[in-house]
């Protein structure tokens, strides 16, 4: 037992399996992203992004999800539906809500023990919300994701990269992984079959302001490039 090293990445990764199920034993979403480092370490990275977790089922949330869809408003920390990964549910889910209550980028993370390691790893699947209604058929408000989940994989490492959580990034490729399926709802996704392992670190935020004192000139309001 010990420690994943680099040659041994790969392996992780081929030895996952390539999406997780509702509870009902539907094909859901699929793993896309690995994330190496403590559970402090994922949720630090998380919050400092400015991503929210989600609240329980209740009534309350309910109405509250309800109000969100009819005045198309934001809702940062709207429910999701749970999902299985082996038969096991979400250690984690976060969501970044994008001031409108059917559009958000949204994950959930499983913690996974590798065959043979101490080392615990977070494996994730991730998705970019584009609308949601409230369905009939699934008793309860659906949302419809961007096809190319690729983007969203993307659009998660520059998020915790801009908030300095992010020590490297390693895409693994999955040959046998089918490059287009469906989703539990019927949505089309669409990949190269990667996984991005993300090697997290203490967070460190980019500053956006320009040091006054760096050799780089001094800036001046109004300024182009800034």
């Amino acid at each position: 037992t010990g420690k994943i090293d680099a040659d041994q990445v790969d392996h992780l990764v081929e030895e996952l399996p390539w999406r997780v199920t509702t509870k009902k034993d539907v094909g859901a979403d699929l793993l896309n992203i690995v994330f190496r480092g403590s559970q402090d370490e994922v949720t630090a990275a998380f919050r400092e992004a400015g991503w929210h977790n989600a609240d329980p089922p209740s009534r309350r949330t309910y109405f509250k999800n309800f109000y969100a869809l009819l005045n198309n408003s934001g809702y940062a920390q709207q429910p999701m539906m749970t999902f299985l990964l082996e038969g096991k549910p979400e250690d984690m889910n976060w969501q970044k809500g994008l001031n409108s209550y059917g559009r958000r980028d949204h994950l959930r993370i499983w913690q996974y023990t590798p065959e043979g390691f101490d080392e615990t790893v977070w494996v994730s699947s991730s998705t970019h919300d584009t609308g949601a209604v409230l369905s009939v058929k699934y008793k309860g408000f659906v949302h419809h994701i961007a096809p190319d989940i690729d983007d969203e994989r993307a659009a998660v490492i520059r998020d915790l990269n801009f908030a300095g959580c992010v020590k490297s990034v390693t895409y693994v490729s999955r040959p046998g992984m089918p490059t287009s399926t469906r989703n539990a709802t019927g949505d089309m996704m669409y990949t190269d079959g990667s996984v991005a392992v993300i090697e997290l670190q203490a967070c460190h935020p980019i500053d956006p302001q320009l040091d006054s004192n760096s050799n780089g000139g001094s800036f001046k309001a109004g300024n182009t490039v800034f």
